[in-house]
């Protein structure tokens, strides 16, 4: 089977409600194919994406179905020092203000400080405004743009000016600058401005000089008042906390985080993407905002269950978070419905405990569609553009209500104005090629059109490609020649756990709040002398993703690489493209994984609804799950930590020997349901 072509299976969600089917009857060619579409699915399955052996074959199979419940698999960020991520406080735990509102006599006294001659101010910006002019950084942005010389001429008069000795308006000229200063540059210049001299109002003038003068606003020094402590003062700028959520993606619970805040998208950061489907805890920073203002939001989530978050385990730190900022994650996950024997559980969980299981990229890696995001990776590769694009648009057995409609629309009329007013916003690849269009009104442009999407989604494709050929070559190298070191194999001289960019998982239906993978250093890789695989294991062989910037293994394997590629007309020693974003690197990722700390045990339940484990609010609220030693069903409660980038799920495919996609998932529940009622 190619990795084009993905293997049929059946659907198992609802079918079609009247009002979908009726918006087909002037169609009703339409409608039959809609409604056929919705008896049966596509799904990504192991084999599509390369996932094709077991580390020990032998092993008996656990039967079991994951994630019945979202409460049935909870993530728990492990950070850079080790540390497990739990929310375990809500509370803000910000200092009180010295200065009480309620005292008017204080408030007076403020205010006649606030208004005194700036020469007996003690703020911070007072000893800014006091400093030599040279200790005025500029930012590197505007270095190129304005003159040091100009810079500190500028400077000298706003401190005059600023500090009273004089009140003559203060202009530089844009003749000084080496180029015009786009709207960003300008903001830069009017927020330094602020920032280093109080009393001050800057504007730009129509030809782009900047025009400073005294402010006539009362208000100007009213920040004085607030006596709350400074960030260098609590500990830093960031506020780093805790974001727990609940069956919601990490960057959507960002984005509406930010929208409460009132704040942009980018003032946020994390150290890595969490599963949708699921329970999970994982740090967060954002900057110029306290924790108690975060802790409100708190109050509108309990309130609200669409929120799906909360917050707590506030911080101060002088840094954000950056993609990679972990050492892993720990997994605790349920598997319901369970008949295997308990010698067997034990059999196979002991083994994996002791020799791990193979380090695939799972499922996720390649999106949640019919079209795996590697398949248009593959065209991107070869310059396909129009493909590419054809791919991303393509008409799918999944499509449904709102989808459906729009894709009709748009491959029987091309009117990109009507579809985009169907196309729910979510489908950001589709969304954004469309509009580009319309724009544009050249359809013919797909290099042009495809650039126009997000560049953290534009990444995925060419970094799913190379996730499926590592698949497709550690299958093979498991298969051929076994979990002992080779000559030639390829091993790390500076071990590093440190993911690098081509192995941060990133969620392809995600909106666009990450504006780019991190850049960090790749490990060098050695290969191996027949005389010193003595001194190897299996879980120090690396493959490498494949790059322009990687060493490639010296025995047949490498063989398997030109092999697997040359099946799509690539070749691995030729990656280098003119395209920046195409031409990939590479790097490289353990064949082999072993769970850290893992242990399991089973439980007895009585239905599907009866939660199993607690989750952090649930420990909040004192909430224990209910727990009864004569339950009618059996589960498997597995608990291990697993480094960055690895799988959970391709752990518990070891387990269970059965597939891992939602689909398969959901198959198993609809049947278990069904003989349940």
């Amino acid at each position: 089977m190619s990795a084009e072509e993905p293997r049929k299976r059946l659907r198992t969600e609802e079918s079609l409600t009247q009002t979908e089917v009726e918006a087909y009857n002037e169609k009703p060619q339409e409608a039959n194919d809609a409604v056929n579409a919705e008896s049966q699915r596509f799904y990504m399955t192991e084999e599509d994406a390369g996932i094709e052996t077991f580390l020990n074959a032998k092993l008996p199979a656990i039967d079991g179905i994951l994630k019945a419940r979202f409460t049935d698999f909870m993530v728990h960020e492990v950070d850079s020092k080790g540390n497990v991520v739990a929310l375990t406080d809500m509370e803000s735990h910000d200092p009180m203000p010295e200065v009480e509102a309620s005292s008017s006599a204080k408030e007076d006294k403020i205010e006649k400080e606030s208004m005194a001659p700036p020469s007996n101010v003690t703020s911070k910006g007072q000893e800014q405004m006091d400093a030599p002019i040279a200790s005025i950084p500029l930012p590197s942005e505007l270095k190129e743009f304005i003159p040091q010389d100009a810079a500190s001429q500028f400077f000298s008069s706003l401190q005059g000016l600023s500090l009273g000795k004089s009140t003559e308006s203060v202009v530089l000229e844009s003749s000084k600058f080496s180029s015009p200063l786009d709207k960003t540059k300008r903001t830069l210049l009017h927020q330094l401005i602020r920032e280093h001299f109080s009393g001050l109002e800057s504007t730009t003038t129509q030809d782009g000089s900047f025009q400073v003068h005294k402010s006539t606003r009362s208000n100007q020094l009213r920040p004085k008042r607030d006596a709350r402590l400074s960030w260098k003062a609590l500990g830093g700028e960031y506020c780093h906390f805790h974001l727990y959520k609940e069956n919601r993606d990490s960057m959507d619970c960002l984005g509406k985080i930010a929208r409460l805040l009132k704040v942009p998208t980018k003032l946020l950061s994390i150290a890595g993407t969490k599963d949708r489907r699921g329970v999970t805890c994982q740090r967060a920073a954002v900057r110029h905002v306290r924790a108690s203002r975060l802790a409100q939001l708190n109050a509108g989530s309990l309130s609200n269950s669409t929120y799906g978050f909360l917050l707590g385990n506030y911080s101060y730190e002088n840094f954000p978070l950056k993609l990679g900022d972990l050492q892993g994650n720990e997994f605790q996950v349920v598997l319901r419905d369970v008949s295997t024997s308990e010698d067997k559980i034990e059999l196979c969980m002991s083994s994996i405990k002791e020799h791990g299981f193979i380090n695939y990229f799972g499922l996720q890696r390649f999106g949640t569609s019919s079209v795996g995001t590697h398949t248009i990776g593959i065209a991107l590769l070869r310059s396909e553009w129009k493909k590419a694009v054809e791919l991303i648009l393509s008409p799918r057995p999944e499509h449904t209500g709102p989808v459906r409609e729009a894709m009709h629309i748009w491959h029987t009329t091309h009117d990109a104005e009507a579809t985009l007013k169907i196309l729910p916003r979510r489908l950001i690849a589709e969304t954004s090629i469309l509009e580009t269009w319309l724009r544009s009104g050249n359809q013919s442009d797909f290099l042009g059109a495809f650039q126009r999407i997000p560049r953290h989604l534009r990444s995925i494709y060419p970094h799913a490609y190379q996730s499926y050929v590592w698949n497709k070559v550690v299958s093979w190298r498991i298969k051929q020649l076994g979990d002992k070191p080779v000559a030639g194999d390829l091993v790390l001289e500076s071990p590093t756990d440190n993911q690098s960019n081509d192995n941060i998982p990133v969620d392809p239906e995600a909106p666009d709040v990450v504006e780019d993978l991190p850049q960090t250093s790749k490990p060098i890789a050695r290969r191996l002398r027949e005389d010193e695989l003595q001194n190897y294991t299996i879980y120090d062989i690396v493959l490498p993703l494949p790059g322009r910037n990687v060493l490639y293994p010296e025995n047949s394997t490498f063989d398997a690489y030109k092999r697997i590629m040359s099946e799509h007309s690539l070749d691995p020693c030729q990656m280098a493209r003119k395209d920046r974003e195409l031409s990939l690197p590479g790097d490289y990722r353990k064949l082999v994984v072993r769970p850290k700390d893992m242990e399991w045990y089973t439980k007895k339940y009585d239905s599907l609804e009866q939660q199993i484990t607690t989750t952090d609010k649930d420990e909040l609220e004192n909430k224990l799950p209910t727990t009864t030693d004569e339950g009618k069903s059996r589960a498997l409660v597995l608990k291990f930590q697993l480094p960055s980038s690895s799988y959970a799920t391709m752990a518990l495919r070891e387990a269970t020997r059965g597939a891992t996609s939602s689909g398969d998932q959901r198959f198993l529940m609809t049947n278990l349901r069904d003989s349940s009622s």
